[in-house]
Parts: C-alpha cells; sequence; structure tokens
C-alpha cells in the first residue's frame, strides 16, 4: 500500500490537477483576484516557472505519511493559509483517488487476461495430453499388465490427469 499510494500522491498529474483548481473560497483573504491553487502556493503560474519547478514547489508543500499496521494514511499540506491548504489537500485527495481507481481498474483487466490466458493455455495442453493418450490406445489395443507398454500407459493417464486438474483450477480461479 505504501510503495503505491506514496508515488500516485506525489505524481505529476495528481499535483498539478489539484492546483489547478480553483480556489474554493473565492476572493482571497487580501482582496487579490481569484487565482488557481498552483498559483498562490508555487509563488507563479505554470508558464513562469515551468512544469517541473512548479510540481518541485507544490510538492515541497506535501506530506504522506502511512502507518502501517493501521493503513492509516495522512496527508499534510503545510501553507500559511489554511482555506488555501484545505482545497490543495482536497485536490490531491480526489485526483489521488480518481487515478487510483484508474490504476487498479487497469490492473484488473491485465489480471482477468493473464486468467483467460491461463484458462487457454491449460485447455491446450490437456488437448495435446489426451490426443497422445488417445494415439497410443489406437496403436496398442492389448497391453500386458506389468510391461513397458502399461507403464508407459499409466504414465500417459496421469498427464490427462494433471492437465484435467490443471485445467480446472484455472476455470475455477477465472470465475472467483
Amino acid at each position: 500500500q505504501d510503495r503505491l499510494l506514496r508515488p500516485l500522491v506525489a505524481r505529476q498529474r495528481v499535483v498539478l490537477r489539484a492546483a489547478d483548481r480553483a480556489e474554493e473560497h473565492g476572493v482571497g483573504a487580501l482582496g487579490e483576484r481569484q487565482r488557481r491553487l498552483g498559483e498562490r502556493v508555487a509563488g507563479g503560474n505554470l508558464e513562469e516557472l515551468g512544469t517541473e519547478r512548479m510540481v518541485r514547489k507544490l510538492r515541497r508543500r506535501l506530506r504522506v505519511t502511512i502507518v502501517r499496521p493501521t493503513g492509516l494514511v495522512t496527508l499534510t499540506v503545510n501553507y500559511p493559509d489554511s482555506a488555501v491548504a484545505r482545497s490543495l489537500a482536497s485536490g490531491v485527495v480526489e485526483e489521488t483517488q480518481r487515478l487510483f481507481a484508474s490504476v487498479t481498474s487497469s490492473q484488473a483487466g491485465q489480471f482477468r487476461r493473464a486468467q483467460e490466458a491461463r484458462v487457454d493455455s491449460a485447455k491446450v495442453i490437456l488437448a495435446a495430453a489426451e490426443e497422445v493418450l488417445l494415439r497410443f490406445n489406437e496403436e496398442n489395443r492389448v497391453v500386458a499388465g506389468g510391461s513397458r507398454l502399461a507403464l508407459q500407459r499409466t504414465r500417459l493417464d496421469r498427464a490427462v490427469v494433471t492437465a484435467q486438474s490443471v485445467f480446472q483450477s484455472a476455470v475455477s480461479d477465472r470465475e472467483s
């Protein structure tokens, strides 16, 4: 969780989108015109500062801590104007949630595709094992107990049973 959340909060996309939000409390305390959060917090607009510098200045105002045993996440925004700090914190939380949902959805899609590939692979292996056993049985109608052919048939039977088990497991995992 820690390895995933911290980088999400610090992502350039999250920081810039959060900073791009208009200040929710309207006109600032000093009667200045309404500006973007990023301009107030970073001390300049994106065109003046450039993306990297703007992001760096905004990140310096943010701190994320995670308490491992409980999973409690704390986002701290250090800025003298508490209304601006709250607005920036809200923006960071909203953008992080949006990005997290997108990432987890993408991962779920990848997982589903991997499960389908596993089922398809197990199906091919099962069909191949069954085909080998079928050919063996067609070529060896009578097999004496204890002979090499009997041992070979046992091995082929075991390969089919194993392939069936893997296939059933893959199907079960895909459906759960």
